[in-house]
């Protein structure tokens, strides 16, 4: 949920729960996605109020099966400056490369991107290849993003969920589900912090650190 390109690095949610898209990604429903990036160059405050405003560009958009050039302004967004070429910009939208052909309408470059949050939940405690459990307070903002989406029309919530309904992933499984509304115990990884079969990290417990 919230893909990132190959160029860039951060936060993402890893589900099997087919709602969760469909519920922080589309239309009014779409949650804030944080980033900090670096550019080439120091970026003015008239360009940080050009980013904020929003700015031209052109994305490639999927419509009915086809991809077409969507040219439009970016929407309003928040932009702080940490440091003369290092920004911090939280968007809604999710157009294709959108941070990147923002700076770039203005004339910058982008030299590093990474995506600190999404939907207010952070991965800075897990180091860049490892994943962990979401804990519990991370569970109830995404079962309140559920319920969200349920009131703007069709029932995403865990009790909306009936045996006819598609459950997400392989097999329906719904643990993730039941424990974000009955366990109140924080979750722990399935693993400990280690390798797979193909010698890339799998998992990283906080309680380690």
């Amino acid at each position: 949920v919230g893909r990132l390109d190959k160029d860039t690095t951060g936060t993402i949610l890893l589900t099997s729960d087919g709602r969760l898209p469909n519920a922080v990604l589309r239309a009014a429903n779409k949650q804030p996605k944080v980033y900090e990036v670096e550019v080439d160059r120091a970026v003015s405050i008239e360009d940080v109020r050009k980013l904020e405003a929003g700015v031209v560009i052109t994305t490639v958009a999927q419509r009915d099966r086809k991809a077409k050039p969507l040219t439009a302004p970016t929407l309003p967004c928040k932009v702080k400056q940490l440091g003369p070429k290092r920004l911090r910009m939280t968007l809604r939208e999710g157009r294709n490369r959108q941070v990147r052909r923002m700076l770039e309408a203005l004339g910058y470059d982008t030299l590093r991107l990474t995506r600190t949050a999404f939907m207010g939940i952070s991965g800075a405690d897990v180091p860049r290849g490892y994943w962990r459990d979401c804990d519990e307070e991370e569970m109830r903002i995404i079962e309140r993003a559920l319920e969200r989406a349920g009131e703007a029309g069709k029932d995403y919530s865990i009790e909306g969920v009936t045996d006819g309904q598609t459950r997400g992933g392989a097999g329906g499984d719904t643990s993730g589900r039941r424990r974000a509304k009955g366990d109140t115990s924080k979750t722990k990884p399935a693993i400990s912090k280690s390798t797979d079969q193909f010698a890339m990290p799998t998992g990283v417990n906080r309680s380690e650190e």
